[in-house]
């Protein structure tokens, strides 16, 4: 039996040659939910990691990053799709700005946001 280094919770799938490969780049459906599972690879992520909140789904200790954590890491991926990810948490009134902001400043993206905002928020 190979062993592997990664997590036990990161999804795996065999390779037609038998390898063990984990794919987090498509999300995985947990029950109804798809779920992507990105590891810390910043400190942005790191902290998001950090400050989640833990939570139990269907009896399985869960963590869920903020809703602000997430914005933030979409406007720091910056492609078209992570745009309409954070124009969809800003119209289901799911994000605190007063809870964005600092995390924005704290990761250099204040710069990133104005653009954002001047693009998308401004008519």
């Amino acid at each position: 039996m190979a062993t592997t280094n990664q997590p036990p919770y990161l999804p795996t799938a065999r390779s037609a040659g038998g390898a063990n490969h984990t794919n987090l780049s498509q999300p995985v459906v947990v029950g109804d939910w798809p779920v992507q599972f990105l590891p810390p690879h910043n400190a942005l992520t790191q902290e998001a990691l950090a400050s989640a909140v833990q939570t139990d789904f269907d009896g399985v200790p869960t963590s869920v990053l903020s809703a602000e954590h997430l914005v933030a890491m979409a406007l720091d991926t910056g492609r078209a799709k992570d745009f309409a990810r954070i124009l969809h948490f800003l119209e289901q009134d799911a994000v605190s700005l007063d809870k964005l902001n600092p995390i924005l400043l704290g990761h250099g993206l204040a710069p990133k946001w104005k653009e954002f905002e001047r693009k998308y928020l401004k008519e």
